[in-house]
């Protein structure tokens, strides 16, 4: 009578538990970094309500971040626009991990496709704030005789949602430099 026994070694048993660990782990950080790298125009090409900030600081993409909290959520861009009033626009978007961040402060925005151009007059105020740099270089101010531009492309009164195009030039008393292009948002604004 033969018997078949079956031995199993503890370091086959810890070879096959680490190999699933490490397969899990393979597995998981290939999907959080595949998913990191979604545009937000593309994922929110579907929602309506979906809200973005967007734009390059000398040429490199820059996005405002935070974390949900427990209690508050997550505010990284702050929108206000009085258009029962003046017609301004306020926005103020920042990073949460370097507190660098974008201003803008637009004034007599009553319509959808009008371009603020600061060629024009007064309307526009901008500025950025760098994290990297010392202390009396990190504020960014608008230059004044450059070209800079706000145009709004929609606004949606009921939703309380405004998107729009942005690009300005501003100068630190340091005399660098920052060229933002390419911005664009869609937000929810407070009134």
């Amino acid at each position: 009578m033969n018997k078949w026994i079956l031995h199993t070694s503890p370091l086959n048993t810890t070879t096959m538990y680490t190999t699933i660990r490490l397969s899990s782990i393979i597995f998981m950080m290939t999907f959080v970094l595949t998913s990191c790298d979604k545009d937000p125009l593309e994922a929110c090409a579907e929602d309506p309500s979906c809200e973005y900030f967007r734009c390059k600081v000398n040429g490199e993409w820059w996005t405002p971040d935070c974390e949900d909290g427990p209690l508050f959520g997550c505010r990284h861009t702050d929108v206000q626009y009085y258009f029962n009033t003046s017609g301004t626009v306020e926005f103020s978007s920042k990073s949460q991990k370097n507190n660098e961040g974008i201003y803008m402060l637009i004034h007599s925005v009553f319509e959808v496709d009008t371009i603020f151009n600061h060629y024009s007059g007064p309307n526009v105020s901008s500025g950025f704030r760098r994290s990297n740099i010392p202390m009396d270089c990190r504020l960014f101010d608008l230059v004044q005789k450059e070209k800079s531009i706000f145009k709004l492309t929609k606004i949606d009164k009921s939703s309380n949602i405004i998107e729009g195009e942005f690009s300005f030039i501003a100068k630190n008393s340091c005399n660098e430099t920052v060229n933002i292009t390419s911005g664009e948002f869609r937000q929810h604004y407070r009134f």
